[in-house]
């Protein structure tokens, strides 16, 4: 922390802040929110392509945001991404608010994809890279995983208290609005679901004014280090850096790691939370706790633990794929406690209970590994022999490859989803809260998605996971055997522009 002095201390704060506050709308809300879906409106189908969007225009504008990056002011494209992320969270609002009336509609669906299309635009090219070369910029090449744990740690911190936190309490308010609702009554169901919904568009609408307030602290009191040359990064200088077979081999280490930060984190719970969590009768508030200590306490504690260790290792590279190993092995383990073809419905109580707390016990394993990865993930750029004005472009080339899966893979979700809803009898709408409703004149009819289809969806996920830790290993290894020729200890070669 000395090395870095108060006044870095506090953009990195600032930094962190936006991050959690900017990710968190179209990526994680769904993770600690049970069923997210059904307080916007929407069937699960719908919901999944929404994910889906944001991910095609995240890959589409990867690119050209490490261009942007790397020629224009990081923090200037920062102002610009968060307030059109402010735009999107209002409307977002709005729709959750008044789209009851227009529930399940193409009007409504068409509305949520424009949102989710806005965000993909506000959060790629305006916000994540430039976020990133500006947490670089705050510390010199040595203490460069400091930099990037401080600022997971304070994300985490942060996301403990206003999402986390905040998450239960709504979530608290709104199963006591639930609290006797009668299941087969259409019309209290309408008028629960209408209170349920203004209560989840306050809390979108407090992101929006926490968004605001970190705006103005970015305007007014973070500074970025200008490029003495921004006009020499030159194409002849992209072309060298996107010739390296190890700077992709490193983009598919990051796509196999970003199973575990998008793909397992939502598709886990989604499994967990509809098989023991829907037998045992476990409150959807239990889930949101959970999540929340999953998602910011661990990165939280990960990250204090990282800034005091990380720069000590001799790679990278080996630590993200030794870790990435890991995860899989508690994944597929995780994967088959339900079992197959509803068989967890079988299971005795006490069996259940035991295999629950087994599951979260190898949820928060995968979660810490998960944490690891995104702490160091662009980290591993020191182990590449590149030009160092090429920050941008190369976060931009990983981040290309790395996070593409929130386009394709929920593009496969979709139909695999679909595939596998299935109705289910009004005796069993007590469990409202893990289950879709659709209103007709016969009353209430509830339907589910079969986990099998999780299952299947995790399955892709880990081969995908053992893809990029091959070709991670790929990198140690070339870069091993360069080390040993000419007799070297050290893996990180490439210099920023801090040094």
């Amino acid at each position: 922390m000395k090395e870095m002095g108060w006044k870095k201390i506090i953009i990195l704060i600032i930094l962190a802040g936006l991050d959690v506050f900017v990710i968190a709308l179209p990526y994680y809300i769904r993770n600690f929110i049970p069923n997210t879906y059904t307080k916007l409106h929407v069937d699960e189908a719908t919901f999944t392509q929404m994910a889906a969007i944001v991910g095609w225009v995240t890959l589409i504008t990867q690119l050209p945001g490490g261009w942007l990056a790397d020629k224009f002011s990081v923090k200037k494209l920062l102002i610009i991404g968060v307030s059109l992320t402010i735009v999107g969270a209002v409307w977002f609002a709005l729709l959750i608010l008044y789209g009851g009336s227009i529930e399940k509609t193409p009007l409504l669906n068409y509305q949520y994809y424009a949102i989710y299309a806005l965000w993909g635009v506000s959060t790629t090219p305006f916000f994540w890279t430039p976020l990133w070369k500006l947490v670089s910029q705050q510390a010199k090449g040595k203490d460069q995983a400091l930099a990037y744990s401080l600022q997971g740690g304070f994300n985490g911190l942060m996301g403990v208290i206003f999402t986390g936190i905040g998450g239960v309490i709504v979530l608290s308010i709104i199963q006591g609005v639930e609290a006797g609702v009668d299941n087969t009554n259409t019309e209290a169901i309408k008028a629960v679901n209408a209170k349920t919904s203004a209560i989840f568009a306050g809390y979108i609408f407090a992101f929006s004014g926490f968004l605001l307030i970190l705006l103005l602290g970015l305007i007014f009191l973070v500074k970025e280090k200008e490029s003495q040359d921004k006009s020499s990064l030159e194409w002849k200088t992209i072309v060298k850096v996107i010739s390296d077979w190890k700077v992709w081999a490193l983009s598919v280490l990051l796509l196999g790691m970003y199973m575990f930060q998008s793909t397992f984190t939502y598709y886990l719970n989604q499994l967990m939370v509809n098989t023991l969590g829907a037998s045992l009768s476990i409150p959807a508030l239990t889930f949101t706790i959970l999540a929340a200590l999953r998602i910011y306490g661990l990165r939280m504690a990960m990250s204090s633990v990282l800034a005091k260790l990380s720069d000590g290792f001799r790679s990278f590279v080996l630590l993200l794929v030794m870790t990435t190993g890991v995860g899989v092995i508690l994944v597929l383990t995780f994967m088959f406690i339900p079992g197959f073809n509803g068989s967890y419905i079988t299971y005795s109580t006490p069996v259940m209970w035991i295999l629950f707390i087994v599951m979260n016990v190898l949820f928060f394993m995968i979660v810490s590994c998960s944490w690891i990865m995104v702490t160091l993930r662009y980290a591993q750029q020191g182990e590449i022999k590149i030009p160092k004005k090429t920050y941008g472009t190369i976060t931009a080339i990983l981040s290309f490859v790395g996070f593409s899966s929130d386009a394709w893979m929920f593009q496969i979700s979709t139909p695999i989803v679909s595939s596998f809803k299935r109705e289910i009898p009004n005796a069993l709408a007590g469990h409202g809260q893990y289950f879709n409703y659709t209103a007709s004149s016969a009353g209430p009819t509830f339907t589910y998605t079969d986990p099998t289809a999780y299952q299947i969806i995790i399955a892709i996920g880990a081969v995908i996971a053992i893809i990029g830790l091959l070709a991670g290993l790929a990198v140690y290894i070339s870069n091993a055997r360069f080390n040993s020729r000419y007799n070297l200890t050290f893996h990180r070669w490439r210099k920023l522009e801090n040094d």
